[in-house]
């Protein structure tokens, strides 16, 4: 057998059926996760790290992988062009490391943070991005933050906690120059 890890995309919020339908199938599967405290206690205690996504362990030799297509929930399995896309176990293992970390419930990541600190963010479509720390959204890990963009045009967006980094005192920023 030659198993890697490979990618499953679920229909919209359908990621925890999903995961259900393969667990009940017997099959290897990741579904990181994050803890959330929302505001409506009814509210899911989780949500998916990749929403859309699960890591799927296949056998690549498997003729019949399009069995993994016709699971109720499921989009199917990411090709890139006729090749199923994989991910290294280096990768995943990482995941599975780095995700527990990322967010708890009711952790404050940056705890010494104030409205007007020098921020950084570290991931998404604003990574290397300078901004101004504004407030923690009440009932989430998600915080807004004041971007300088183009043109000195200042944006206030609202980020996951975990994608800022407090930029030390003496740090030079651009935000300020």
């Amino acid at each position: 057998m030659n198993k890697i890890w490979s990618v499953l995309q679920s229909k919209t919020n359908k990621e925890f059926f999903l995961a259900k339908q393969l667990e009940t199938m017997g099959a290897e599967f990741y579904l990181p996760q994050l803890s959330v405290c929302p505001v409506n206690p009814r509210s899911m205690k989780t949500k998916p790290y990749f929403p859309g996504y699960l890591f799927i362990r296949v056998d690549k030799d498997d003729l019949n992988l399009i069995k993994y297509n016709r699971i109720p929930g499921t989009v199917g399995l990411l090709y890139f062009g006729d090749d199923l896309a994989y991910v290294s176990g280096t990768i995943i293992q990482e995941i599975q490391t780095r995700v527990p970390k990322i967010a708890q419930p009711g952790v404050n990541n940056l705890p010494g943070l104030k409205k007007g600190d020098p921020v950084l963010v570290n991931a998404g479509p604003f990574a290397d991005y300078e901004g101004i720390f504004n407030t923690r959204i009440s009932g989430t890990e998600r915080v807004k933050v004041l971007l300088n963009l183009l043109q000195d045009r200042q944006i206030l967006i609202d980020l996951p906690e975990y994608a800022i980094c407090e930029i030390k005192t003496g740090y030079p920023s651009a935000f300020y120059s």
